[in-house]
């Protein structure tokens, strides 16, 4: 029997040995939480890991906050047990083949959602099997989820602000295992948070930021108005190679403001008495992300006519060639309306960047010239006029 690889788990009795045979039953089990103090293999997601409480047999979530608990490996086939209590009224307490990362502009992860019944304790299992999920409660099958196209991935306990109890938690996979979810399930994950959906623990909060770029659960709020000289908020970490996740939102109030027409050579268009075309645009305000250190190297980011992602310290160098100046120029415009998410990729190599906005590249593998090898990363503002804005998901892997 092959164990599974899902390391963190809480010791009890297997839910599987004391059900009626007429369900699906699997001879070992391995517990998903090794001992009582121990969650270092899972990733608290949002919310810090404290937020998950472990008192003798069962795992609570406290009642402020949201967030998820990630398990450490991805999952195929398997059976999952477990007793649980919920006093959510109508939330989602497990997310099943959940995506690694939070969907965009959400502090959960994708999946398949299951609903546990509330205020009373239950005894589940559940058996995933080839994207069927069937759902037993109190030795009654309850319910049955077909997705095929969610076949294996993580296995989440969510939490909503509300208690929720898990006790007797046990796993174990099915012994055949297709070869795709063979490789799945050796994959590590990936990119770690750079925000815990708690604190700012990871970043120089300057005395003049206090107040101003604040933790706001899953999300960074920013209100434009930190007294520090330098507004931006920096890493206390530096970095070299990397992949960065961030999701952005502009919450000011947008206005129509005359914004310049940029060809795709990063050149300001010109009238014919030679002044720059402008077109009405709407605008919410600026932002961005500052790479290795040094405003240059900004990803710049705001609803204009030239669409996010640009190089802006790049762009505008004359000194620069052509073809890099060309480069750090986007050629589409990927940006959500003024008020909604937008998910950043960004992939830094040396001095090669890429940048996909919304699922699209708008700079690809760019090189930035004398860009420095190592610096830490900021959450831009540099402007003094009513700039607000949200970050979420930011989350790292360096290479």
């Amino acid at each position: 029997m092959k164990k599974s690889l899902l390391v963190l788990a809480i010791s009890g009795t297997s839910l599987t040995a004391c059900i009626a045979t007429r369900l699906p039953t699997h001879t070992e089990s391995v517990s998903l939480i090794s001992n009582e103090t121990d969650f270092s293999n899972w990733a608290a997601i949002n919310a810090p890991a404290g937020d998950w409480i472990i008192k003798k047999d069962s795992l609570k979530t406290s009642s402020n906050g949201i967030g998820y608990l990630r398990s450490p490996k991805i999952a195929g086939d398997y059976l999952l047990s477990f007793d649980a209590y919920s006093e959510s009224p109508e939330s989602v307490d497990i997310m099943l083949a959940a995506t690694e990362l939070p969907e965009k502009g959400s502090p959960y992860p994708d999946g398949v959602p299951i609903r546990l019944q509330k205020n009373k304790w239950v005894q589940y299992l559940i058996e995933a099997k080839n994207g069927q999920y069937r759902i037993f409660g109190d030795k009654k099958l309850i319910k049955t989820i077909n997705a095929s196209d969610k076949s294996a991935g993580f296995i989440c306990f969510l939490k909503d602000g509300s208690p929720k109890t898990f006790a007797n938690i046990r796993f174990s996979e099915f012994e055949t295992q297709p070869a795709d979810k063979q490789v799945q399930t050796a994959m590590d994950t990936r990119f770690h948070p750079l925000y815990n959906g708690d604190e700012l623990n990871q970043w120089q909060m300057k005395p003049g930021h206090e107040g101003h770029w604040t933790a706001s659960n899953w999300m960074i709020d920013y209100d434009g108005l930190s007294q520090e000289k330098d507004k931006c908020l920096w890493t206390k970490q530096s970095y070299r190679d990397f992949e960065l996740i961030a999701d952005i939102r502009l919450t000011r109030e947008p206005t129509a403001e005359l914004s310049p027409v940029v060809l795709p050579n990063g050149d300001n268009a010109l009238n014919p008495d030679g002044t720059v075309q402008q077109v009405l645009e709407l605008y919410a305000g600026d932002t961005g992300i500052y790479l290795r250190g040094h405003s240059k190297n900004q990803i710049n980011i705001g609803y204009r006519y030239l669409g996010s992602g640009e190089i802006y310290g790049f762009r505008v160098d004359k000194k620069m060639p052509p073809e890099v100046r060309e480069a750090v120029t986007p050629k589409i415009k990927a940006d959500n309306f003024p008020g909604q998410w937008n998910r950043f990729y960004i992939r830094l190599i040396k001095d090669r960047l890429t940048v996909q906005l919304n699922g699209i590249t708008v700079i690809d593998h760019a090189q930035l010239p004398g860009i420095a090898p190592e610096g830490p990363i900021a959450l831009q503002d540099d402007h003094a006029s009513n700039n607000r804005f949200q970050f979420a998901n930011l989350f790292i892997r360096e290479l």
